[in-house]
């Protein structure tokens, strides 16, 4: 009987005595931090992979440099939308299925569609390289530069400054083009300057000589060249190829260096353009030097970087300060965004007030092959 007895009794001893360890150790261990995951959606291939490797580039090294001094790590995991809204859909639903509750976009058409869906989430959804007027929301703010106020700012000018009274349109055929050209025209025409042609081209065009043509025989004083892409460099190499010397007006999109160079300064003489501070060959403070130095360093095989890459790296910031400051859920990093005035970027102060990015911008222009600052825009 006794044997019996401890049979079970010896067992039941080792049982109670593993417990007696194993609860006091797994009470002392701390528990897991939360996992912080931003996501972007982001055109990787297709006709704007160039400016979407440049925001990947800003993206990923103010992740990194972020996580160098963070204590709580935040992953960035980027899907290509191919700056297609349908591609981007899929994209964004494989970010839901992890709960990501924030996520950074680039594109007009792309952040557009997507707005949609992430205000009915409540998702947050930040769009860089975002720039038309038509994208809105309560969950969405805009990281880029509004091309509503760029036109009204660049329509202001040809007429009141310029003397621009007969003035024709070139625009790229899409969100952005039309919310330019629209706003630009209304603006000048308020100014009593008239539009005597618009001419549309497209982001791929590789020749637009009809559009060129059409636009001259209406013996403008001035020409505004908006738009972004490969079409974009094809149209400022043609004016001057088919004789065009007078003014030309375009917004920020043309200062990238990708833009810039592949056009070639001396295409561009003659041409007004707004732009922030930030120069990669020429860096206005310690600031963008140091931003610039790291990115040649981390992307060496890469051009320079521009205002894409100086943009998406400020907005990952902001959010990593928000979600940080504020909690990781879009509804309080929203709050904390809008209540988030004169915060310090490389480009200068950023205030998200409005769900709209408030950075400086310049009006610059080339004259005799050098780029020349002619004021601020302080509104």
């Amino acid at each position: 009987m006794a044997k019996k007895i401890w049979t079970w009794l010896v067992p039941l001893i080792v049982v109670i005595v593993i417990l007696a360890i194993a609860i006091p150790l797994s009470m002392k261990k701390p528990a897991e931090k939360e996992v912080i995951k931003i996501g972007a959606i982001l055109f990787l291939t297709g006709n704007q992979a160039v400016l979407g490797e440049e925001i990947k580039n800003g993206l990923v090294l103010a992740n990194e440099l972020d996580n160098e001094k963070a204590e709580q790590k935040i992953e960035l995991i980027i899907e290509d939308s191919g700056d297609d809204p349908n591609k981007a859909i899929s994209a964004y639903n494989k970010l839901r299925l992890e709960k990501i509750p924030i996520i950074i976009s680039s594109g007009d058409q792309v952040s557009y569609v997507l707005s949609s869906i992430t205000n009915k989430d409540k998702v947050l959804l930040l769009g860089t390289a975002a720039d038309s007027q038509e994208i809105l929301g309560d969950y969405f703010f805009r990281g880029s530069l509004r091309v509503q106020k760029e036109a009204r700012i660049l329509g202001d000018y040809a007429v009141k400054e310029l003397n621009c009274k007969r003035i024709g349109v070139i625009y790229i055929n899409n969100i952005y083009g039309e919310s330019f050209r629209k706003v630009f025209g209304d603006t000048a025409r308020k100014n009593t300057g008239e539009i005597v042609s618009e001419e549309a081209f497209g982001i791929a065009d590789t020749d637009v000589k009809t559009q060129i043509l059409k636009t001259m025989q209406n013996n403008p004083d001035c020409i505004s060249a908006s738009g972004f892409g490969p079409g974009l460099n094809i149209l400022f190499k043609q004016l001057r190829e088919y004789g065009w010397n007078g003014i030309t007006i375009s917004p920020s999109p043309i200062t990238d260096p990708y833009q810039f160079k592949t056009i070639g300064i001396e295409n561009l003489n003659n041409t007004y353009f707004l732009a922030v501070d930030f120069d990669a060959e020429n860096p206005s403070n310690e600031k963008i030097k140091e931003f610039v130095d790291r990115y040649k360093e981390r992307f060496p095989k890469s051009p320079l970087p521009g205002k894409f890459a100086a943009i998406a790296y400020d907005n990952y910031n902001i959010l990593a300060w928000a979600i940080r400051e504020c909690g990781y859920d879009a509804e309080k990093v929203k709050n904390c965004l809008l209540e988030a005035k004169d915060k310090q970027g490389i480009l200068g102060s950023i205030d998200f007030s409005t769900h709209e990015l408030k950075i400086p911008l310049y009006l610059k222009k080339v004259e005799n092959g050098k780029i020349i600052t002619i004021k601020a825009i302080t509104e």
